[in-house]
């Protein structure tokens, strides 16, 4: 029984009802289960309550048979008797058969028992297994792990200039030094080692 007792339909307060009428067109059904009756009680964490599981399980990235799976693992593993029961009958709705809910279960059951293992065997994380940290201002990619495949080449990568790129600043060089001999000539001033180096090249 639930603590406070359930809140009906009919009985409940203006709000509580809108909050009710939006459930169900959402879910498409004529019915409020328990769980939001209980929660009708205080109709602030009602509302909240909703809104955020509207959001939530809305469709997305993931589909909402992937959402419901997620749901009912997590509620297996909390061992919510509630959640499991309302849970797997959405996934069912959503397209989960009876072989695909034994699959989920065996990898529940998996993930539970090695969980508890590495917690009691207090394993070190692996480097490997660690996300590495963003370098500061780039935010294009994310920079290899030392020792990880492609770390070697990535460097090699990072300190070596292609052809067109090293042309490229021998001619903005070029360029400088001609306009440098240009403002010396018209200030009536010598010309620049590199003024004279650009012309004798362009003899």
């Amino acid at each position: 029984m639930a603590t406070f007792g359930l809140s009906e339909y009919d009985a409940a307060a203006p709000e509580v009802r809108a909050i009710y009428d939006d459930i169900m067109a959402t879910r498409h059904t004529d019915w409020i289960n328990n769980f939001w009756k209980a929660l009708a009680h205080d109709p602030a964490h009602l509302q909240r309550t909703w809104d955020s599981l509207k959001a939530i399980m809305a469709p997305g990235t993931l589909d909402p048979l992937t959402k419901e799976l997620i749901y009912v693992a997590v509620s297996v593993t909390n061992g919510c008797a509630y959640c499991i029961a309302s849970q797997t009958a959405a996934a069912q709705k959503a397209g989960m058969s009876a072989a695909m809910f034994a699959e989920l279960m065996a990898v529940v059951g998996m993930a539970n028992t090695t969980n508890r293992l590495a917690n009691g065997y207090q394993v070190a994380i692996d480097d490997r297994f660690r996300t590495p940290a963003p370098e500061v201002g780039n935010h294009s990619e994310l920079p290899v792990t030392a020792g990880a495949p492609g770390a070697r080449r990535h460097q090699r990568q990072q300190h070596t200039q292609s052809p067109g790129a090293a042309a490229g600043g021998r001619e903005a060089a070029q360029t400088r030094a001609s306009a440098s001999v240009k403002r010396a000539t018209a200030s009536g001033a010598a010309p620049t080692a590199a003024g004279q180096a650009t012309r004798r090249r362009r003899r």
